[in-house]
């Protein structure tokens, strides 16, 4: 039996997203409502949480974070833990309906290709993210590098 793009789909999305998650974001008011969650990657602090969650949710007075001890979550550079969140505030809380920008694919098109990579690879002369050098010991090796959009192109106009 032949399988349909739909049938993949749907094996490959998961009906309920927050199952993948390890932290999820609620109310204060409404601990049974998830607002949100994510996975915590190495390097998401608390400070990111709150980022995100003004960017989730629209608020009529400022807020801040407890965790599942109801103690204050600082809006600090500590790495985030994985837990339960809550969002307490004196307004109201309202999930955005914006929607989501999707991690896409950022496909190697144009002209300008080649001179981005090379600007890169000649400003950085290593992985951003690792500080690994590209140039050791006089010798180039970018075999392993790859230049690359923070922000991709997909959604430049955004």
């Amino acid at each position: 039996m032949a399988s349909t793009d739909q049938d993949k789909a749907s094996f490959i999305q998961p009906t309920n997203r927050s199952a993948w998650h390890d932290t999820h974001i609620y109310a204060s008011n409404d601990r049974d409502t998830v607002l949100g969650g994510l996975w915590v990657a190495p390097g998401i602090t608390n400070a990111n949480l709150y980022s995100m969650v003004d960017i989730i949710c629209t608020f009529t007075a400022s807020f801040h974070l407890q965790d599942s001890s109801q103690q204050l979550v600082e809006k600090d550079e500590q790495p985030l833990r994985p837990g339960n969140y809550y969002i307490v505030t004196n307004g109201s809380i309202a999930v955005t309906n914006e929607a989501p920008l999707l991690r896409t694919l950022s496909l190697y098109s144009g002209t300008r290709v080649d001179s981005f990579f090379e600007s890169v690879r000649d400003r950085d002369e290593r992985c951003v993210i690792t500080g690994r050098p590209a140039v050791i010991s006089g010798v180039t090796h970018w075999t392993t590098f790859e230049a690359a959009h923070v922000f991709p192109l997909a959604y430049e106009e955004h």
